[in-house]
């Protein structure tokens, strides 16, 4: 449905008014949580990497579809909409080589790094296994981090079930200076 109510990016073989927008997403949540990102984007694999790049116009607003190929390690990277790619994979710490070739001949090509950071949920709530949440009040997660660079900021996914119905996914910006409270 998401598909369906994007809006369609225009197709472009020059990349002279492209503006690319790369990430590499580790440690992805696993399949069956059910978001919205996991029913949009095939491929998805649960604590595995996605490398996604978004086309969008340098001239104004909008995106791009481009003309040619797009490819991530060799691997040609899927089409969503919105002038958004992807690629999923296993966990792997290695860097990822993009390449981009239009119709017309153009050629770009970068190496994404990804972090090195590693971060580790030590407990929820003071709890180390199978915390219980009260939805209705402050969250407190303690991490632990490696390689993790000072006022580095991290995200933070928290998705959940009830009977009968799944809450969104709540997302949150911080660094890792504990406590973290959501």
């Amino acid at each position: 449905m998401a598909k369906l109510m994007a809006p369609a990016a225009e197709a472009t073989n020059s990349l002279k008014d492209v503006a690319l927008t790369a990430a590499v997403e580790s440690n992805l949540s696993p399949a069956e949580i059910g978001t919205v990102s996991q029913s949009f984007f095939n491929g998805w694999r649960s604590g595995g990497d996605g490398v996604l790049l978004m086309f969008s116009k340098k001239s104004g607003p909008g995106f791009y579809r481009i003309d040619g190929t797009v490819t991530i390690d060799g691997k040609p990277a899927e089409y969503s909409s919105i002038g958004l790619y992807t690629v999923f994979s296993e966990a792997n710490p290695n860097p990822r080589r993009v390449e981009i070739t239009t119709t017309s001949g153009e050629k770009a090509s970068f190496t994404l790094e990804p972090s090195k950071a590693r971060i580790k949920i030590l407990s929820i709530n003071g709890q180390k296994d199978h915390p219980a949440i009260d939805i209705t009040k402050d969250v407190v997660v303690e991490l632990e981090g490696t390689q993790v660079p000072e006022g580095a900021m991290l995200k933070v996914g928290l998705a959940m079930t009830q009977p009968g119905r799944r809450l969104p996914q709540h997302q949150h910006h911080a660094g890792l200076e504990p406590p973290l409270q959501l």
